[in-house]
């Protein structure tokens, strides 16, 4: 009975990308598996999710009058309020693993006609996304978070950080209130394309 009990626990150091046999013949033998940009795909719900809950924290904040910041809190509300499909041009991308190894959902959704799940060391993963060309501070190898409370918990964390940020050298020194408040709109923009919810 330890034995099998043993066997049934997942090894935290390895994520696993469930896919059809092609799919995994093709990655054996090119040594590469591909990830998509978000902004491609026929559903950027991830993105405009986070976008909507950002919108209701603004709200929130809009109004609270004592609220700090609150010229920047009304640009970064107004300005996501005007965000569609397209209008990010930065390069976001996704690719499907799963921490558990046998785990039947992913094998509906991924490989309903059978497939293979491959597991991959995780420490691999994030060395191969931190060097990517093009990779900033902003960008890495993220965790989906579902739940509703930590969603809305990071989101807060990123509009405190886009509200309270300046852009440094000359430009910050010299920028005005009303562009620094269409900077952090930006930034904030940025930010959430980035959160993996």
């Amino acid at each position: 009975k330890k034995e099998c009990e043993t066997m049934k626990q997942q090894d935290k150091n390895y994520l696993y990308h469930y896919t059809t046999l092609d799919a995994f013949i093709n990655i054996v033998k090119e040594q590469e598996i591909w990830a998509s940009n978000i902004f491609c795909m026929n559903d950027t719900h991830e993105f405009h999710w986070a976008v909507e809950l950002a919108k209701d924290l603004l709200k929130t904040e809009m109004d609270n009058k004592s609220v700090e910041h609150k010229d920047t809190v009304v640009l970064m509300y107004n300005e996501l309020s005007k965000v569609k499909p397209g209008d990010i041009t930065m390069s976001v991308f996704a690719c499907s693993f799963s921490e558990n190894d046998d785990d039947l959902n992913q094998w509906r959704a991924y490989c309903p006609n059978g497939g293979v799940s491959i597991g991959f060391p995780r420490k691999d993963l994030n060395d191969i996304a931190e060097n990517q060309p093009g990779i900033g501070s902003i960008d890495r190898f993220v965790k989906c978070i579902y739940d509703d409370n930590e969603q809305r918990c990071l989101i807060r964390e990123e509009i405190n950080r886009a509200a309270n940020t300046k852009p440094g050298g000359t430009i910050g020194s010299k920028i005005s209130d009303e562009e620094q408040s269409q900077w952090c709109a930006q930034f904030l923009k940025i930010l959430l394309a980035s959160k993996p919810i």
